[in-house]
């Protein structure tokens, strides 16, 4: 019997304006997500126009990236939380199919 299992995932990708990160880091755990990294100073292009990122400067004038793979039933309650700040802010999320690597637990 294998030690590892594989586990079907969503892989979610949320870029928004260092301001935001603390509401979308308590969203995510208001949502009980099994963790997230956290990526600052993200250059990025978009509808926007362009944004260099300077970790010189203040954090919150940044674009970062917050990375995370939950189950798809997590999917909605964070896309629901954090579609509100795009209404003012510029953002975007990502959502990917994936496979995570578990240990086997046995049950």
């Amino acid at each position: 019997m294998s030690k590892f299992k594989l586990q079907p995932m969503k892989e979610v990708k949320i870029f928004v304006q260092g301001e935001q990160l603390n509401h979308v880091t308590n969203l995510l755990d208001a949502v009980k997500t099994p963790g997230y990294t956290i990526v600052p100073t993200i250059s990025d292009k978009g509808n926007h126009g362009v944004h260099v990122s300077n970790p010189m400067t203040n954090e919150l004038e940044n674009t970062v990236m917050l990375l995370t793979v939950v189950p798809e039933e997590q999917l909605e309650p964070i896309i629901a939380g954090i579609a509100p700040i795009f209404e003012k802010h510029a953002g975007a999320i990502f959502v990917f199919d994936t496979t995570v690597v578990k240990r086997d637990s046995g049950k």
